[in-house]
């Protein structure tokens, strides 16, 4: 069993800003595997298939992003799922807008869902696929602010194509695993 946690805030204000990263790869995700999120279970947006053979649930939790461990660590204990079945997707401010990147375990990077999830979890050592938002061109803007403002027009043709790409790069790493997908789509 593969736990896959979108990360992002509730409500249409948040739908379309760039710290939904996570909501959207998990949507794509769903939408290839034929699933939909019909459930509400964990306090989230809940939705269980297969891939491969094995059993998948995706999750998008509803409460905010500063306390998406409690909806993550609920699933996690009812499923006996550890930090190895457990793979976060979300947006990095350090990583160019479009590119993704996964990784296994170490810091937030000063994101709060990422903390919450370590917190509840106690264990950092879970996967994560996060895609670049960039930072603001402008230094004097808030990276909160900037995360949590509605992307651009000029942007959103690039960030559906990064989760649409980020979405088959999670379907390859249950496959295949970590080393794997790092070779094949770390940098695009």
């Amino acid at each position: 069993m593969k736990l896959i946690v979108g990360l992002g805030n509730p409500g249409a204000e948040y739908a379309a800003t760039r710290h939904n990263a996570g909501f959207w790869i998990c949507d794509n995700i769903a939408k290839k595997l034929g699933l939909e999120f019909s459930k509400r279970k964990f306090e989230a947006a809940f939705a269980t298939g297969r891939s491969d053979g094995e059993t998948v649930v995706l999750l998008k939790p509803a409460t905010y992003m500063n306390v998406a461990g409690r909806s993550v660590g609920a699933a996690c204990s009812f499923y006996g799922a550890q930090a190895g079945d457990l793979l976060v997707l979300h947006d990095d401010v350090d990583l160019e807008p479009g590119r993704i990147k996964f990784k296994q375990g170490g810091g937030d990077g000063g994101h709060k869902g990422i903390r919450s999830v370590m917190d509840v979890l106690g264990d950092p050592e879970f996967f994560r696929l996060r895609l670049g938002v960039g930072r603001p061109a402008d230094a004097r803007v808030d990276t909160a602010d900037f995360v949590l403002a509605k992307v651009p027009d000029s942007e959103i043709a690039l960030f559906r194509d990064a989760s649409e790409k980020a979405a088959d790069a999670a379907l390859f790493f249950l496959k295949e695993g970590l080393t794997a997908t790092q070779n094949r789509f770390h940098g695009l």
